[in-house]
């Protein structure tokens, strides 16, 4: 064990240093071109996505994380069927470990007319099977693999990161499913649109000012790709750059750039590159909310499950400033008067943040921002503690004693036979939540230890991707904080709909 704690330092201090040096590349002004010939691209944000429920309204924004954000956006995205808001999202935009659990959800859809979007993931009798299927095919990306794509080619690197991709989080029928493959239930608004966020290496100088990270954020989507700097242009080649759904989720988690970017043909006559160098959304735009508050999303849900142990809200401020660049402010009440983004403290001597399950805020435009007025309502799930779940009174509430907390340590399933699994309930939930987080925070016996590390931290349910095996009791846990969550939207949602008819926590 000590032994795989030092290799671990190892690993995560080169790519540290990686992520550093990666995030300062820029392009100088003299690979500026604007002669050049291009696609058509249009400036503007394309709106391609159809309304769902009469018109263009909802948008859900699915972060950064790996594997730990993966489980908790899948928990929050059957809450969000359970409420019937899945039926109004018209796009999810995901980054990184958000978009393996995009890329979940979509190959369980199998397009038909008589289908409901999420019903072959979220179902009651489906969603057991899926989260085994899911435990059984946990063990993504093991250490001694990830060492091996560190020694090996960068072609070689990406495909056997694309393969787990495709094992772990892909439906069997549909591994090998293109981008525009479900175009035609998206086109008729019997499924959202999906937008996949990822990095340029560098991006124009422009007016003489440096790039900043906002103009590094690209866009890829099933009909076109681009970003406010390039423009947006539609696939004229028919994603030949992007081969498979797979492809797309690879290069929008690709953290090493160095082994894992991807390169695609160079759209715009900005730029006298022939390609375009991708890789991991997260090094620009960790929550992939940009996409959706720049498009004037009326409703937008952010699941934020990025590593935060000290609850410092990196991503959500980094947000901030990026839209206070483009003239639009971001105000989420709850988050702002427990962290000062701008000062970088904390606003109140708690320092794990549990005071909402959902914070509620605005996206708006002032009138320096060129565009339409942008005024969106925010709901912010933020992967945290909250009192509502982890209080001694909501324990209390819900019948549940230290003592009946029951830890089954590291399992996976070897078979998920329909009919014989354990219904997912909210109260089996929120039993496997506090059971994992009771064993996580105070009786696993390498905790103390850990926890002085720089770069992990095991203090659930902020720990570290750095290792991308998960056992079923952390799938469940984090699965299950995601929809208990998830679920405080019946407040704000207009559906009627509740998690359950127990009440609520």
């Amino acid at each position: 064990m000590f032994y795989r704690i030092l290799l671990l330092l190892c690993c995560v201090v080169l790519t540290a240093g990686l992520l550093v040096a990666q995030q300062a590349d820029s392009i100088d002004a003299d690979t500026l071109l604007p002669e050049s010939e291009g696609d058509v691209v249009a400036s503007d944000y394309p709106m391609p996505f159809p309304a769902r429920g009469g018109r263009v309204d909802w948008g859900l924004a699915l972060s950064g994380g790996g594997l730990r954000s993966a489980a908790f956006s899948i928990g929050a995205m059957k809450a969000l069927y359970d409420l019937d808001l899945l039926d109004d999202i018209d796009v999810i935009s995901s980054v990184s470990g958000g978009g393996y659990a995009s890329y979940w959800l979509y190959s369980r859809y199998d397009g038909r007319d008589d289908t409901r979007f999420g019903a072959g993931a979220f179902a009651d009798t489906e969603f057991p099977i899926q989260v085994c299927t899911l435990a059984n095919r946990s063990r993504f990306y093991p250490f001694v693999q990830m060492l091996a794509a560190f020694v090996s080619p960068r072609s070689a690197a990406f495909r056997s990161y694309r393969r787990a991709i495709q094992r772990s989080f892909g439906a069997d029928v549909t591994k090998d499913r293109t981008l525009d493959s479900l175009l035609v239930p998206i086109t008729a608004a019997r499924a959202p649109y999906f937008i996949m966020n990822m990095t340029l290496k560098s991006s124009a100088k422009q007016h003489g000012k440096k790039p900043s990270k906002i103009d590094k954020s690209f866009e890829i989507g099933p009909t076109y790709r681009g970003n406010r700097t390039l423009g947006y242009a539609d696939w004229s080649d028919g994603n030949i750059a992007v081969k498979s759904w797979a492809d797309g989720v690879a290069m929008s988690g690709a953290a090493v750039r160095f082994k894992l970017s991807r390169k695609i043909p160079n759209h715009s006559n900005v730029l006298k590159n022939r390609e375009l160098d991708l890789a991991d959304g997260g090094l620009s735009e960790n929550l992939a909310a940009l996409p959706l508050i720049g498009r004037g999303v009326k409703n937008i849900i952010i699941v934020d499950a990025e590593n935060d142990p000290g609850y410092k809200f990196k991503s959500y401020c980094s947000l901030r400033s990026y839209l206070a660049d483009a003239h639009i402010t971001l105000a989420v009440e709850k988050i702002d008067a427990f962290y000062d983004c701008d000062n970088r403290r904390y606003k109140t001597d708690q320092k794990v943040f549990a005071i909402a399950s959902v914070a509620v805020g605005k996206a708006v435009s002032n009138s320096e921002y060129d565009g339409d007025p942008i005024d969106s309502n925010i709901y912010y799930v933020k992967m945290s503690r909250p009192d509502s779940i982890f209080s001694e009174t909501a324990m209390k509430t819900a019948g549940i004693e230290v003592d009946d907390l029951n830890y089954e340590g590291k399992t996976r399933p070897d078979e998920c036979p329909s009919g014989q699994l354990r219904p997912m309930t909210r109260e089996s939930m929120l039993r496997d939540v506090l059971s994992y987080a009771h064993h996580l925070n105070g009786d696993w016996r390498w905790g103390k230890f850990i926890e002085f590390l720089p770069f992990i931290n095991y203090n659930f349910p902020q720990i570290t991707t750095i290792d991308q095996t998960f056992y079923s009791n952390q799938l469940d846990a984090f699965i299950g904080l995601g929809y208990l969550e998830a679920c405080a939207l019946e407040d704000f949602a207009a559906t009627g709909r509740s998690c359950s008819n127990k009440p609520k926590l």
